[in-house]
């Protein structure tokens, strides 16, 4: 795997891409930043991407499987950080990820995604943006942008290949690394875009579409000592102040379920007046934030306790 540039960067965002992938959106070009970016291209057009900024590595087939062949067969992604697999229908920029980076090394998390922005298309509802909160730790990272720690993915890397779709792995990683309370999070403060709906190459070469994928993700859910009707669970978040809240504390939990009903009403009622049609740039309660130093955050997470749940979530 070749690393652009002069110098060696901490960060790797691996995209796999089609053809309309809008990964060149991204990068702001001659702009300062901390991550490398791979396209892992399944199209069949030999010119697409090829010319471009960012190396181009050809891997035909469903996203994880094809990802699985990239990364056991390129060696250098051992030598970041952390590593984002975003899928390329993301409308985001360089900021935003520069800014999960940042909140993933801060909180010192394992496993996390960015959260949703309002207009997106949702395929779980608690994955959208929660303005009251930086991040939430919880039991689940969608297959859609979860970034890595690097040593949790090589402990991940061998059930990509689960199934085609993917379906069910985002509650297995969780689950394989034993994440507790401080492990895995939605983190709030980096947020995206999904600009198409669900559904992709993947689901059009299955007979039954998504009838198969759930399926595949009940099968995969089992395999790995999960209840195929797990639900995702919130068992604690770092609030927009810097405190910590533990679902298993009641004080806590009290005030964690009110700033989660306030978000939730919050963006409720603009989807309810808005169309969820994928445009970016449009979300507007996330906008007046005061985002906290990495240093509050070091701090918070220090004190987080490791290897356990809380009790309620």
């Amino acid at each position: 795997m070749t690393v652009p540039g002069p110098t060696r960067r901490r960060h790797l965002v691996v995209v796999r891409a089609g053809d309309r992938s809008l990964h060149e959106r991204w990068i702001e070009p001659g702009g300062e930043r901390t991550f490398d970016l791979i396209v892992s291209y399944y199209g069949s057009d030999p010119q697409r991407f090829r010319d471009g900024p960012h190396p181009r590595i050809d891997d035909a087939g469903d996203k994880y499987p094809g990802l699985k062949r990239l990364l056991e067969r390129e060696r250098r992604w051992r030598d970041y950080e952390w590593i984002w697999l975003p899928d390329d229908d993301l409308a985001t920029t360089q900021d935003q990820i520069e800014r999960l980076f940042d909140r993933v090394r801060s909180l010192d998390l394992d496993l996390a995604q960015p959260a949703l922005g309002w207009s997106s298309h949702v395929n779980y509802a608690p994955t959208l943006c929660m303005p009251s909160l930086c991040a939430r730790y919880t039991n689940f990272v969608e297959i859609m942008a979860p970034c890595f720690r690097v040593d949790a993915l090589e402990r991940c890397l061998p059930t990509f290949d689960a199934n085609r779709t993917g379906w069910g792995l985002s509650f297995v990683w969780p689950r394989l690394l034993g994440t507790g309370l401080r492990r895995c999070a939605i983190v709030d403060d980096a947020v995206v875009t999904h600009t198409r709906p669900a559904g992709g190459p993947a689901y059009a070469r299955l007979p039954g579409g998504t009838r198969d994928a759930a399926v595949e993700r009940a099968a995969v859910m089992t395999r790995y000592g999960l209840s195929p009707h797990t639900d995702v669970r919130v068992y604690a978040a770092a609030d927009g102040t810097g405190r910590f809240l533990d679902a298993g504390i009641p004080d806590d939990a009290s005030r964690l379920m009110r700033l989660l009903a306030d978000d939730t009403d919050a963006v409720t009622a603009w989807r309810d007046a808005h169309p969820a049609d994928g445009v970016p740039g449009r979300d507007p309660a996330y906008a007046w934030r005061r985002w906290l130093p990495a240093e509050t955050l070091r701090a918070l997470a220090a004190r987080v306790p490791r290897g356990r749940e809380a009790r309620a979530g």
